[in-house]
């Protein structure tokens, strides 16, 4: 649930400033409308000081604009600047003074739709001086996400920050090094090679084999995998019930498990649904929709009515799992929270 949360804050946050120019001009805008309602998203209510400080005076006469306390007592410190503001390293001055001269264990500086993740992994109660993770509001990835929850009011602890950052420090680290290999190996990575491969290192077969261990890596990147393993659960005959979020569906067929996944989202993302339904492309084909209030917009063959929704029910027992899945996926859910029993289970 906090990644679709987060995904719907993002998604508001376009539109606000889409619709409302004047935010990005504004710092009180900003921090109205953009960010105190994702701090409430984190679990801090700025209308809690014992959550939100605001205002808070520096060592060298600036103030910060949130301090943040976490439940286990651990403080995060968040500078803001109104959303047309780029951010650089010239807005972290603040920041970075005030990181040291206090005991917040995360700085973040934020315009609102980037957020910038600070830590002191290089030296205690210095801030480093990049950000750990840079986080994009309008298109938040899984990493993204995961970051935020570390920060949560709920969660945020100095060793588990330090461990995300630790990670996502070393995550880079490896993805340039694998990179500069990929497009040119160095000699040691070709040694290497060489070495396993029972090559003899002279200079010129070295050079021979550079082309060589580039074709290869290329060959194996774009290479495409094995197809995925045929699901347990293919025919009528097998099926002995579905578990969904951890709870017994009440379904003696596929089609049951479909409307079952549909009727559960529908409870569980209220106003929100209608709106995922009408963005997303996984609910309607090139010539029919699969999911819609309208009946005439799917195929007249089969289709069920669940709550305000019509279902396209018209699949073999394999593909309306796969769209059963799909759903959950389109609305931030792990696919694998519905399970599928046997007659073999």
């Amino acid at each position: 649930m906090f990644r679709e949360e987060i995904m719907e804050h993002g998604r508001r946050v376009s539109d606000m400033l889409n619709t409302y120019p004047d935010i990005a001009t504004s710092e009180a805008q900003t921090k109205n409308s953009l960010i105190e309602p994702l701090l409430r998203r984190l679990g801090y209510d700025p209308s809690h000081p014992e959550q939100v400080t605001l205002e808070v005076s520096t060592e060298l006469g600036g103030k910060m604009d949130y301090v943040l306390t976490g439940r286990a007592d651990v403080k995060i410190a968040v500078e803001a600047k109104r959303a047309g503001v780029k951010l650089s390293e010239k807005e972290t001055n603040q920041l970075r003074s005030y990181f040291t001269f206090s005991e917040v264990i995360a700085g973040v500086l934020t315009n609102g739709v980037q957020y910038w993740l600070f830590t002191d992994l290089d030296k205690t109660n210095v801030m480093d001086a990049q950000p750990y993770r840079r986080v994009n509001l309008g298109d938040p990835s899984d990493i993204d996400v995961e970051h935020l929850q570390e920060l949560t009011r709920s969660r945020v602890q100095q060793s588990s920050v330090h461990e995300k950052a630790k990670k996502e420090q070393y995550r880079l680290a490896v993805n340039e090094i694998v990179a500069g290999e990929l497009n040119s190996p160095s000699q040691e990575f070709l040694k290497l090679i060489g070495k396993k491969a029972g090559v003899n290192l002279t200079k010129t077969n070295l050079e021979f084999l550079g082309p060589l261990v580039t074709g290869a890596l290329n060959a194996h990147l774009h290479k495409e995998g094995p197809p995925d393993p045929p699901k347990a659960v293919t025919t009528r005959k097998q099926f002995a019930g579905a578990t969904l979020f951890g709870k017994k569906l009440s379904v003696n067929s596929y089609r049951e498990v479909l409307t079952s996944v549909v009727a559960e989202l529908q409870t569980r993302h209220g106003d929100g649904f209608a709106t995922r339904v009408r963005d997303e492309k996984v609910f309607r084909g090139k010539k029919r929709w699969y999911l819609s209030t309208e009946q005439h917009h799917l195929s007249p063959r089969t289709k069920h009515k669940v709550g305000d929704y019509w279902v396209d029910t018209k699949l073999n027992a394999r593909d309306t799992l796969r769209r059963a899945r799909r759903f959950l996926k389109a609305f931030g859910h792990d696919p694998d929270e519905l399970v599928i029993h046997t007659s073999n289970d």
